[in-house]
């Protein structure tokens, strides 16, 4: 079986140029007998048996309508982003004969409750997972914010990083760094794997704050490495709070200062490249008897 996969998940490599990096690329499909096209044109859709999009995206409607209109299994899986969107009503998904996939609990329920037909729970795990493994903690409380980004409650995170004077926080993005820290607060960008795991080597507790989500590839690398992650979404294995100063901080007081080998053993086992493709596989035979 050959399964093509739009290549979403560009970022700049250290030359500064966008290369594909979606981790399902990277993974070993020969397990499951299956081979990957990647599809840069609606064209070579004919030359795949299945059509897999990589999130809800009308920057994709023309290869996802070609697909259709082949009579290609076509095969959607939501992100996280796109269906933040798809519940602002920005689009609508209007052919029941897609293959919806969920990448979170959180997103699975949203898509039910908006009528969203076969749909299926199967969690996109980071690339090279295996090389994410439990480490002494830091002393650092790294959190997840973008400057000024309301999405994220940046604000709210610096507050608890002014009122526990005690600790030592990393802020961290991606993008624009937040400003105007407390002097026990300074900043991270990162760009690779590396980075990421030099930040969460210096961490002891994960801050992941925002208004809606996925399954973000940061809480599974922070319980991976054995982090305790505090969050307002419920993942697997992690402490919810309300988004309030308070509740973080006496959440945070709260925490053990010990790895967290329990949590790190549990995402190994249920979020692995292995894992994944012997649950894509169940989905396509199951779709195959349906």
């Amino acid at each position: 079986m050959i399964i093509g996969i739009n290549p979403i998940g560009l970022i700049r490599d250290e030359r500064g140029e966008f290369y594909h990096t979606h981790p399902v690329l990277t993974y070993d499909w020969g397990l499951i007998d299956i081979e990957i096209k990647r599809i840069y044109h609606p064209k070579e859709i004919d030359e795949i048996d299945v059509y897999y999009q990589l999130a809800y995206h009308e920057h994709y409607q023309d290869s996802l309508e070609y697909a259709i209109k082949k009579e290609k299994m076509v095969i959607i899986h939501w992100l996280g982003f796109d269906v933040w969107r798809f519940m602002r009503n920005d689009f609508s998904v209007e052919n029941p004969s897609i293959i919806s996939i969920a990448n979170s609990e959180i997103n699975f329920f949203e898509l039910k409750s908006f009528g969203v037909p076969n749909l299926f729970l199967n969690t996109i795990p980071p690339k090279n997972i295996q090389t994410f493994s439990p480490t002494k903690l830091g002393k650092y409380i790294s959190v997840h914010a973008p400057n000024n980004s309301d999405f994220y409650f940046s604000e709210l995170l610096k507050d608890v990083a002014v009122n526990m004077p005690q600790e030592r926080f990393i802020f961290y993005a991606n993008r624009e760094l937040i400003v105007n820290l407390p002097e026990n607060a300074k900043t991270m960008s990162f760009t690779d794997e590396n980075t990421i795991k030099k930040l969460i080597k210096k961490s002891k507790i994960h801050l992941r704050f925002s208004k809606h989500d996925g399954f973000p590839h940061s809480v599974m690398q922070h319980k991976l490495m054995g982090r305790y992650v505090i969050s307002n979404h419920d993942y697997p294995l992690i402490s919810k709070v309300e988004t309030t100063t308070d509740e973080i901080i006496k959440e945070i007081e709260s925490t053990p200062n010990i790895e967290d080998i329990e949590g790190s053993i549990y995402y190994e086992k249920n979020f692995s490249p292995t894992a994944f493709l012997l649950k894509f596989n169940d989905i396509i035979k199951r779709i195959g008897r349906d």
